[in-house]
Formats: structure tokens, C-alpha cells, sequence
């Protein structure tokens, strides 16, 4: 017999994962899964973050922007962690603009103690809906000279995600995509303006056979 559980809570599933059922030697081994790394790992196979290809004479630093830091961010940046190495061998930068990013960041770092050796990262204590915030996460994206920048908005509220990236749009004084956090009953797809915001974090694909029975 396998057994898949879904455990959406980070911290459980790293302290479930030293117990003998969650392990292959188990009496009846369980696989956790999460449709949060789910909808993340399809996200970044579908929209990789090197979207302007990296060769290794690439300058440019890869740059993931995250806003919000809930399940579905903290999935998105640990994805990225396990998948963001580059060919000019650039380490992935990433930046999350959280209420409560201090905190946050320290419950993260505590349950991936090597995060800091594949990522450089910095936790900022902001309101994204602040238009001082928006103005700093321009500048950020500024320079595509330097950094090839993504910005994913993972807020619990789809409308209140949209606002953020419509603001965003009049902001960013160049191209950088915009993902987006939307659920399949939003409705608000059909609101996204055409080719730099899309959505993502859709449940139905997430909770496919597939997606948590065949990872990779």
C-alpha cells in the first residue's frame, strides 16, 4: 500500500518527515505532498525565471521578486531555491515584500538552514499596496541591463493581488512579468491585461494524479 497525504503547513511537514511512516523504510511508507509546491513547481516549469535565456557569458543576475509570504510564497521560494541555477553560475537573487516579513524570515531560515548557501535574499517589511513600496519594487526591476527580474503577487485575495500587479504595470519602467495568484472561481482572469500578467496557482491542476504522483 502507498498512502500520499496532503500537509500544506511547512513546519508540520518537516517535523512529520522524521517520523518512520514518512520514510522509505516505513512500516507503510506516506509521501506527503503540497499543492502550494505544486502549483510553484508548475509555475516555474511553465514561466522559468530566466525568461531572457542565460548563456554563460550572461551579465544579468536572475531576480525573484516575491509579494506575500504565505504557503504560496514560501513554496515558490524554495522551489526556486531547488531550481534557480543558471548557466553564467549567478546565484538566484530574491526579494520578499511581506507585512511581516521579520518574523517570516525567521521561521523560514529555521526550517531551511542551507537556503543562504543557493540564494541571496532579502526579507523587506512592507505593504505592498503602498505606493512608496511599488515605486521600491520598480527600481528593483529598473535595470534589465543587471537583473532579469519576475515578480510574483501570492496574496490569499485574488482582487486584492490584481490591484497590486495593475499598479505595478504603471510603475515598471520596463518589461518584467507579472504572476499572479488567482483561483479557478475568481473570474478575474478575464480582467488580466494581455501578455505581462498571467495567473498561476490553479487548484485543479495542482490536485491532478499527476502533479503528486509523478513530481517530476
Amino acid at each position: 500500500m502507498r498512502a500520499f497525504v496532503h500537509i500544506a503547513d511547512p513546519q508540520l511537514r518537516v517535523l512529520l518527515r522524521r517520523q518512520r511512516t514518512f520514510r522509505s523504510d516505513g512500516p507503510t511508507p506516506a509521501t506527503i505532498f503540497n499543492v502550494f509546491d505544486n502549483s510553484a513547481r508548475l509555475l516555474l516549469r511553465d514561466d522559468p525565471l530566466d525568461h531572457a535565456r542565460v548563456r554563460p557569458e550572461t551579465e544579468q543576475v536572475v531576480q525573484l521578486i516575491v509579494i506575500g509570504f504565505g504557503l504560496m510564497g514560501e513554496a515558490l521560494l524554495t522551489r526556486a531555491a531547488l531550481t534557480g541555477h543558471y548557466a553564467n553560475l549567478k546565484r538566484l537573487q530574491a526579494v520578499v515584500i511581506d507585512r511581516n516579513a521579520a518574523r517570516k524570515e525567521r521561521l523560514f531560515r529555521n526550517r531551511h538552514a542551507h537556503f543562504a548557501d543557493v540564494v541571496d535574499a532579502r526579507f523587506i517589511q512592507l505593504d505592498a499596496e503602498e505606493p512608496a513600496t511599488q515605486a521600491q519594487i520598480a527600481a528593483l526591476c529598473a535595470d534589465s541591463a543587471k537583473t532579469i527580474s519576475t515578480i510574483v503577487i501570492s496574496f490569499d485575495s485574488p482582487p486584492r493581488g490584481l490591484s497590486v500587479a495593475l499598479s505595478l504595470l504603471d510603475s515598471l519602467r520596463s518589461y518584467v512579468p507579472i504572476r499572479l495568484r488567482l483561483n479557478e472561481d475568481s473570474g478575474l482572469a478575464a480582467l488580466l491585461p494581455r501578455g505581462q500578467i498571467t495567473g498561476f496557482g490553479s487548484l485543479r491542476d495542482a490536485c491532478k494524479r499527476k502533479s503528486w504522483l509523478d513530481p517530476e
